[in-house]
């Protein structure tokens, strides 16, 4: 199916990053099911700085796979969307750009 592709792809080019983002493979996994919806938190803490790094690669990935204006709209109704929520007064969404 569709969204099993995007899974697979995901983890693919999210796992060629790890050496750029930093992250450890158990690290990276967690995210990975986390992105993918097979978990509903990532279950750790990550250092905003990390964050950041981990928004920019994922915002290429989707930039390639569903191109530049689909992505820039999905991040802008996700930025809306995150800006509604109570933890943004102490963790604004528009630190992560």
């Amino acid at each position: 199916d569709g969204a099993g592709r995007i899974r697979v792809w995901l983890h693919e080019r999210l796992g060629s990053r790890l050496d750029a983002l930093e992250l450890n493979a158990a690290t990276a996994a967690r995210i990975v099911r986390w992105l993918n919806g097979s978990a509903p938190h990532i279950g750790l803490s990550l250092p905003q700085e990390v964050m950041r790094r981990l928004l920019h690669a994922i915002y290429i990935l989707a930039c390639e796979y569903y191109g530049p204006v689909v992505t820039d709209a999905a991040l802008a109704g996700a930025v809306r969307a995150a800006e509604s929520l109570p933890a943004a007064h102490q963790y604004p969404p528009r630190a992560l750009l």
